[in-house]
């Protein structure tokens, strides 16, 4: 310790009585007696960087935190459970159930692992294990939250950041156990950092909503049933690093200018067998160097409506994101998304599209992708489109494009049934568009290997303005 600082013992008998606890200075003086955490961290100074050291134990105790710069944690290779019983907490609706720890003092830190790292900290039996109300610097390392649950109607929640203010928070290796709703919730709350935490099952691991903006969610590890989620008015903030596993929806992003992935491909998110890996209904994303994989290689076949990324929003970029056998890697349904260097493999699957552009998805761009089999590449029926530049190959039908005013141009189509359909010679191959739809296409120096497709070209559209291609 470099300051001075007070540190209280508290020590358990067994897990329901307690006994006394000692208070003493790091100099050995002001000694006195407590017989709880509380009495403990009422006794504590105010800003003067004081440690309560807990001994093992169970502790029976919802503890109100309203002392800035305090520290609380086990002692050396003491291992405490504080155990909220469903014990009322003054000033909180019954709705509201019981919080374990309620912190209303800027600059706490709970430390899980206690003095010397060989400690460990449990907290259960609580709606809420940890709240802090419009409280900054908040920091929470190396806890479990275990077997939370809420006798009144209510979110369950691991760690909960809340209102304006609630900024700059520190929240690092904590596990959520199966029976924890939501993980962590940041509502309102800035600039936090919340990383390298584990979710087992739950619900939702981290949620970001109410202007909780800028915040760092990074190299946290979701296993089933878990998602990271964001809701409209949060903005920019950071998802790089984490791993999810058997989630139904992987991540769930309903806000802004958020960077999905990182600055360079090390950085990305990976989701795993995931029914819906990414969902963005938000506007002005970036979302770049993801990787959706599957344990099974059957997937597209055995779940018919998987999707990689289903984008609903608009202006958003993807950059060099791989998706591995979903049933739709990309399905497009908003307004000026880019995609470029993006990766669709759909293996065998006689029912996969790599990348299905929606109507009403206008003004969509897609530069120097790939999509690599099932039965179809490229699928467009939106108007506006521009496909420059891309490969597609294995596929039943390459590239298909339904929509009014495309241009497709430089593309290369290689080893599918049909290399590049237009407009109502979709209907053949994919069950296109009536053909009067189709017009002024512009498809010009695309490109197939000689003998590679069982037909090259399908020209279907009217008006179309065909020129220097060679299809093989």
């Amino acid at each position: 310790m470099t300051k001075a600082q007070n540190r209280f013992s508290v020590e358990a008998v067994d897990k329901r009585l307690l006994m006394s606890a000692t208070l003493f200075s790091s100099a050995g003086l002001n000694k006195g007696t407590y017989n709880t955490i509380q009495e403990a961290i009422d006794a504590a100074a105010d800003g003067a960087g004081d440690v309560v050291e807990i001994a093992s134990g169970t502790y029976q105790e919802n503890l109100v935190i309203n002392k800035t710069d305090l520290t609380i944690r086990p002692g050396s290779g003491q291992n405490v459970v504080i155990d909220a019983q469903n014990i009322p907490v003054p000033g909180k609706g019954p709705a509201n159930g019981t919080v374990a720890i309620t912190v209303q003092s800027d600059d706490v830190k709970i430390d899980g692992n206690g003095s010397k790292d060989d400690g460990s900290l449990t907290i259960t039996d609580a709606a809420v294990g940890v709240q802090a109300d419009g409280v900054k610097n908040l920091d929470v390392t190396d806890t479990q939250f275990t077997d939370l649950n809420n006798t009144q109607p209510g979110v369950i929640r691991g760690i909960y950041l809340n209102g304006d203010g609630a900024d700059f928070a520190e929240i690092y290796r904590n596990t959520f156990g199966v029976t924890v709703g939501t993980g962590i919730d940041v509502n309102g709350g800035d600039s936090s950092q919340i990383q390298m935490n584990t979710f087992n099952s739950v619900d939702v691991g981290v949620q970001l909503r109410n202007d909780a903006d800028g915040n760092n969610v990074r190299q946290n590890n979701q296993n089933g049933g878990a998602t990271f989620a964001t809701t409209d008015g949060t903005s920019s903030n950071t998802f790089a690093k984490n791993i999810v596993k058997g989630a139904e929806t992987g991540f769930h992003l309903q806000s802004d200018s958020n960077l999905v992935g990182g600055a360079h491909p090390s950085e990305g998110n990976m989701v795993n067998d995931a029914f819906n890996a990414f969902v963005i209904g938000g506007d002005f994303n970036q979302v770049q160097y993801n990787l959706i994989s599957t344990d099974n290689m059957d997937r597209a076949a055995n779940v018919p409506n998987s999707v990689g990324f289903l984008v609903n929003g608009d202006t958003n970029n993807f950059t060099a994101n791989t998706v591995r056998f979903a049933e739709r890697a990309f399905q497009v349904w908003g307004e000026n998304n880019t995609f470029v260097q993006n990766l669709a493999l759909s293996g065998t699957s006689s029912t996969a599209i790599g990348f299905d552009i929606q109507s009403p998805a206008g003004n969509t761009q897609l530069g120097f992708n790939v999509a690599q089999g099932g039965l179809i590449g490229f699928e467009v029926t939106a108007d506006d489109a521009i496909l420059e530049q891309n490969i597609a190959s294995d596929a039943g039908t390459g590239i298909a494009v339904e929509g009014d005013n495309a241009a497709v141009t430089r593309n290369v189509a290689f080893g599918n049934g049909v290399g590049l359909a237009v407009g109502s010679a979709t209907q053949a191959v994919v069950g296109g568009q009536d053909s009067a739809d189709e017009l002024t296409q512009q498809i010009q120096a695309n490109f197939s290997l000689p003998g590679s497709n069982a037909t090259g070209f399908a020209n279907g559209g009217l008006s179309n303005f065909v020129g220097f291609n060679f299809f093989g």
